[in-house]
């Protein structure tokens, strides 16, 4: 595989996936911590500084999630129905004292890895939506894995409900980045009119692969991670491996230049996670482009491995 990665800063300007549900259904039991502890879900892992406390997104209380050194866990186990699809919608709080790294926050569904990032930024209450989760059984697990050792996390309002139950509304993206970025709203007649497209964009729609995940996203990570799966030889193969969160949040562009080889040629696409500080970008070609803002010194810097 021929991979490129290019570390530029990216600014958010906004990023927004809302969906109006119904406000009954919710299969989580005690959702936002509102008895003052964790009754109805389960530890394990490292369990120290984890507790229930005040600073909530809504009702009096959520759960404070500090564990050092290695990851501690909240798990619970939903009633599904087979062939139903689930909606799963959480916040999140991250404003730490200290540097805020080590710290690291990943979700899992029936036992695969929806979302897995590490060295969070500072960000007020948000809203992260996982739709279209599918269960293998009638008892599904939902697990949340996290540290942070020089603060907490705090979650709140945790709800699991079947697809039948909500209705979901357009999500609105507002990314401001490196060049112009031409926002495509009508992917399908998109798609029909350009051969490029029809090629790429079931990879990005595509379901994520259930094993072999890519879930350390600094350069040594992505390079382990390819040297540790060599059945992963193409782009292709490469972003079915990306989590959920990256095929949910993808725009395409009619014209953007590659950073790395700076032409234009055909239509692009990105593909980020929900805070927008990690960015896949790549067209019908070999190659993919890897974007990170770097919070620590706000500079550019750019590598490029092949």
């Amino acid at each position: 595989m021929h991979h490129s990665l290019a570390f530029v800063a990216v600014l958010v300007i906004g990023l927004s996936v809302t969906s109006s549900a119904v406000a009954s259904g919710n299969l989580v039991n005690n959702p936002g911590f509102e008895t003052n502890d964790f009754t109805g879900w389960s530890q394990s892992g490292n369990t120290d500084f984890t507790f229930v406390d005040g600073d909530p997104h809504g009702g009096v209380a959520a759960a404070w999630l500090g564990p050092t050194g290695s990851l501690g866990f909240l798990s619970q186990t939903l009633a599904t129905v087979a062939g139903e699809t689930y909606e799963l919608r959480y916040w999140l709080k991250h404003e730490p004292f200290g540097t805020g790294t080590p710290s690291a926050f990943q979700v899992s569904w029936d036992g695969s890895l929806i979302t897995g990032q590490t060295d969070l930024g500072t960000f007020l209450y948000t809203e992260f939506v996982f739709s279209n989760l599918a269960p293998t059984g009638t008892a599904t697990q939902l697990t949340f894995g996290f540290r942070e050792d020089t603060d907490f996390f705090q979650l709140d309002d945790v709800s699991v409900e079947a697809a039948s139950r909500t209705v979901a509304e357009p999500p609105t993206l507002l990314l401001l980045g490196v060049g112009v970025l031409a926002f495509i709203g009508c992917a399908r007649r998109f798609r029909k009119a350009c051969a490029a497209c029809a090629a790429v964009l079931p990879l990005v729609v595509a379901a994520p692969a259930t094993q072999a995940q890519v879930t350390d996203f600094t350069p040594e990570g992505i390079e382990e991670f390819l040297r540790t799966n060599p059945q992963v030889g193409t782009a292709d193969e490469f972003l079915q491996n990306l989590p959920l969160e990256f095929h949910y949040n993808w725009i395409m562009m009619t014209k953007s230049e590659s950073t790395q080889r700076g032409d234009a040629t055909s239509p692009r696409f990105i593909m980020f996670d929900f805070l927008a500080t990690r960015v896949f970008g790549f067209d019908d070609s070999q190659t993919i482009e890897y974007l990170q803002f770097d919070e620590r010194t706000n500079t550019f810097r750019s590598t490029r491995s092949g």
